[in-house]
């Protein structure tokens, strides 16, 4: 049975993948672009901007505070931790901080992302739809299409590969079960349940944040 849920489930993990990059190109050049034009377009959009982003920067900081406290308070289940630390490998060597940012620019850009270097690929992104906001209106609007059509034929794409989501979430919950038994299930539930709590406390943060911006 293990012999043929294993390839279902590998399938769907790589029918996913394959669609990252191109849905993060996608939206993230079109969010840029609508952002910069939001920016220009008066005083009220540039409030409503500005009010956005503390909300996204708070909710970022409060997840960083949020994560370890909880961790502290509620762990995980020893045998949760166990299959974890049996399955972590050997952790490499962290690289200096000039070894980082010289990361952050990739000589080959096409190279960095069959390598599925993320932040190279989305600094690129980010410069490659800020660029493009300083074109002339023809070929800025060109650019703006086909990454918004991008990302919209990225969504149809993961839609259809959702429908078979169900097949695909078995087949790796029972080969992770097979293999981990009740740990793999005491892991997963502790993280949905710490994972909601801080995304319960974003959410309240956020909302009073909201609150002290519309006054």
């Amino acid at each position: 049975m293990i012999r043929l849920t294993d390839p279902v489930g590998a399938l769907l993990l790589k029918a996913l993948k394959m669609t990252i990059l191109p849905l993060v190109a996608g939206l993230l050049f079109t969010g840029i672009v609508q952002t910069v034009a939001a920016a220009h377009a008066g005083a009220m959009a540039r409030k409503v901007l500005g009010l956005f982003l503390a909300i996204l920067g708070v909710s970022a900081v409060l997840g960083v505070i949020a994560t370890p406290v909880l961790l502290n308070v509620f762990p995980a289940p020893s045998e949760a931790r166990a299959m974890l630390a049996t399955g972590a490998g050997q952790v490499g060597a962290v690289p200096g901080i000039s070894d980082f940012l010289s990361a952050l620019i990739p000589e080959n850009i096409v190279s960095a992302a069959a390598d599925g270097a993320m932040l190279p690929f989305v600094i690129f992104i980010s410069l490659f739809a800020l660029a493009s906001t300083r074109l002339a209106e023809a070929p800025r609007t060109v650019l703006a299409r086909f990454f918004e059509a991008l990302a919209a034929a990225m969504m149809v794409l993961i839609g259809w590969v959702l429908m078979l989501a169900p097949i695909g979430v078995f087949a790796l919950a029972l080969g992770l079960a097979a293999q981990s038994g009740s740990a793999a299930i005491a892991a997963l539930a502790h993280y949905i349940v710490l994972v909601s709590a801080v995304g319960a406390l974003v959410l309240i943060g956020a909302y009073l944040l909201a609150i002290v911006g519309a006054r």
